[in-house]
């Protein structure tokens, strides 16, 4: 539980580092561009920070290695598995997408004719905005964090806390303001305190949190039987770039009869894509003990 407790307390770093930024930076950039307001910046220094520091932390935590991190593949290995795993996570969204629509818990905001213009549009924001953010979490969760976790617990240790830790941090997020006269050295912690307020009413992000949970452990299942990240990354990607594609030209509709099953966190992620990643997580096991 070391290694975990030490990357729960660099997340934690990050964020409160982000929050402390925040008006100091605000203040040098209004000596550039005084029209720039505060909550351009507001919640958006974490990242940066994170790539400053996350070398230097990986290096401490004795992770700063290919293997480590998972991109220990043959050359030519890595892109052909990335590609097999975004032609994959593109495939598992499809039948959800189509069971979501098909009960009205989403609806069309186009006419058909619309539909492949409006998703051509789209296309490479959500290729790119997906590929993005998968290399990003996939490098953090199932590749360092599961190694750190794997050498002292084991796999399924590894894949259960990182799975755990993933879906959590999605729920960290405020839209809190406080008015321009008020703005100071601590609004960006006050912001922060403000973007754990999720978990006041857990029983509202219950599904989603399951729902992302269950895509942690596939992914970390992946890990797993990969021994690297390329086909967790391609798969990541295809997911956020169906889901991005999705709501290019779909709503949810909470208030329908079936609105229940989208979850609150995307109109996406909730009941039944927990029950879909279960069911293709059985198959799958299933498959494999008959062979």
């Amino acid at each position: 539980m070391r290694a975990f407790a030490l990357f729960v307390a660099y997340i934690a770093a990050l964020l409160v580092g982000g929050a402390l930024l925040e008006y100091p930076v605000y203040r040098l950039a209004r000596l550039f561009d005084a029209d720039i307001g505060y909550w351009t910046l507001s919640g958006r220094l974490t990242i940066p920070l994170g790539l400053i520091t996350l070398y230097p932390f990986l290096r401490w935590m004795r992770l700063a290695d290919a293997a480590s991190l998972g991109y220990a593949l043959r050359r030519g290995e890595f892109p052909k598995a990335l590609l097999v795993g975004w032609v994959l996570g593109v495939a598992m969204m499809l039948p959800l997408f189509g069971l979501l629509l098909g009960l009205g818990a989403r609806v069309l905001d186009l006419a058909p004719p619309a539909i492949p213009a409006a998703l051509l549009t789209a296309a490479a924001g959500a290729f790119f905005s997906g590929l993005s953010v998968a290399f990003i979490e996939e490098t953090f969760f199932r590749g360092a964090l599961y190694t750190a976790v794997a050498r002292l617990r084991g796999p399924v240790a590894a894949i259960v806390l990182s799975s755990v830790l993933y879906a959590l941090l999605h729920f960290v997020d405020s839209d809190h303001r406080v008015p321009a006269h008020a703005i100071g050295w601590e609004t960006g912690l006050r912001v922060l305190l403000h973007s754990f307020g999720a978990f006041a009413t857990p029983q509202e992000i219950l599904d989603s949190a399951l729902a992302l949970t269950a895509a942690g452990v596939f992914l970390g299942l992946v890990r797993l039987r990969d021994g690297h990240i390329a086909r967790c990354i391609g798969l990541h990607a295809g997911w956020v770039f169906a889901i991005k594609e999705l709501k290019a030209v779909s709503h949810g509709v909470p208030e329908a009869p079936w609105g229940w099953l989208i979850g609150g966190y995307d109109k996406v992620t909730g009941w039944l894509a927990l029950v879909w990643l279960l069911l293709i997580m059985a198959m799958i096991l299933r498959s494999r003990r008959s062979i």
